[in-house]
């Protein structure tokens, strides 16, 4: 896969998102080197695409990344017993992992959708990207989280597309 990030102008420009490949050559100038998207070439970066974090991220490795719509607990007086903070937590994080599935599907179906990309086939998920420890949620991501005092009370963070740079709201450019 790294062959095609666009160096080589005999090869065309690949990008990757949830291990299915997408040709972007179409739009060389943008996902080449030099370009705005050149970081997402020639790799799978999922997460980056998730998480908006195109510098720390550009991998498929998803791990952790549910976190980003987790609520920061800044709420400490709140009058929950511990089991009723463990159901909440729990459903919380089911309905992250939901919005980190939303967004994934917003990135493959923005590439799967394009009149100028087209699918050129999938990557083999051999775990390597999943090795190690839990990945942390970049600075930005980190900062984005929502707070508890400020959600409504029974409500969860609302996954919204990240854009890279460039990229309008709707995902064109």
């Amino acid at each position: 896969m790294s062959l095609y990030n666009g160096t080589d102008p005999n090869l065309p420009v690949y990008v990757s998102v949830n291990y299915t490949i997408y040709d972007v050559s179409a739009n060389r100038r943008m996902y080449g080197p030099g370009g705005g998207y050149g970081f997402f070439s020639g790799r799978d970066a999922t997460r980056a695409f998730v998480s908006g974090c195109f510098k720390e991220d550009l991998t498929s490795d998803l791990r952790g990344l549910e976190e980003m719509y987790m609520p920061i607990e800044d709420v400490p007086d709140e009058e929950l017993t511990s089991a009723q903070k463990k159901i909440r937590r729990e459903k919380e994080l089911r309905e992250a992992r939901a919005n980190v599935r939303r967004q994934v599907l917003h990135w493959q179906n923005f590439f799967a959708d394009s009149h100028k990309y087209f699918e050129v086939g999938k990557l083999i998920h051999d775990g390597e990207d999943e090795k190690g420890e839990k990945r942390e949620l970049c600075a930005s991501a980190q900062a984005a989280r929502p707070k508890r005092s400020e959600m409504k009370k029974g409500t969860a963070a609302k996954s919204q597309p990240t854009y890279p740079p460039g990229v309008k709201k709707g995902g064109k450019h």
